[in-house]
């Protein structure tokens, strides 16, 4: 009777632990308006996802990456216009059996319109013995 009810215990510790781990998983870091005298109307919302570290937004540099261990976006209100993204990201890389982490860098050119919402994400494809990554950008109004 005593092992049931530890079997029990254990069991449900087990699955409330897995819907918070699996919760904090889609957790966003919200960066917030680039530039305040943009009306919010004109703004466009960009959302960066997994990995991807924005580095360089029209020449300037900036640091926007997922804050924290289960968050696995970014969300920033940024000016309409032609913009200019420099992106880098952590891959793996196997050579010769050993398995290496480099960091693999990217530039993206998107024309924002007022009121819409955009998303940067990856794209791998695996193939044998390597991995293709495209950066994609996508209009998700």
């Amino acid at each position: 009777m005593r092992r049931k009810r530890i079997v029990k215990f254990t069991a449900s510790v087990a699955v409330l632990l897995g819907l918070l781990f699996f919760s904090g998983c889609a957790g966003t870091t919200a960066l917030g308006v680039l530039d305040e005298s943009v009306p919010q109307a004109s703004l466009s919302n960009l959302e960066i996802r997994n990995n991807l570290r924005v580095v360089l937004y029209d020449d300037q540099p900036v640091d926007w990456y997922p804050v924290g261990l289960t968050n696995s976006r970014v969300t920033i209100s940024i000016p309409p216009g032609n913009h200019t993204f420099l992106l880098t990201w952590e891959e793996s890389v196997n050579r010769g059996g050993v398995v290496w982490s480099e960091t693999r860098q990217a530039t993206v050119e998107q024309e924002c319109l007022p009121g819409h919402n955009y998303r940067i994400y990856q794209q791998k494809i695996w193939l044998l013995f390597f991995t293709i990554t495209n950066i994609k950008v996508k209009d998700v109004s």
